[in-house]
């Protein structure tokens, strides 16, 4: 995908109300929380979303999940 081609962007169909993943910002906000799925529930609240649990993983003692932003950038939630 080049730089700033979004309309190749990968896309889950149900999975975020933007049209847009924007993969291609250059930055990622990380956020550790108590509980990715507690997270997973108040997200939508704010305007943002998850990703699925079957989409979690495990990295560097932390359990991981990433989501978008209301204005569809991508964040990390991280569970210890």
């Amino acid at each position: 995908m080049a730089t700033g081609d979004l309309n190749n962007a990968p896309k889950t169909p149900g999975c975020f109300r933007h049209p847009e993943f924007l993969v291609t910002i250059a930055v990622k906000l990380v956020f550790e929380v108590p509980s990715i799925s507690a997270a997973r529930a108040i997200a939508p609240l704010h305007g943002g979303e998850l990703f699925s649990p079957n989409q979690e993983w495990n990295f560097q003692g932390y359990r991981v999940c990433d989501g978008q932003d209301p204005e569809g950038k991508v964040v990390q939630f991280r569970q210890p």
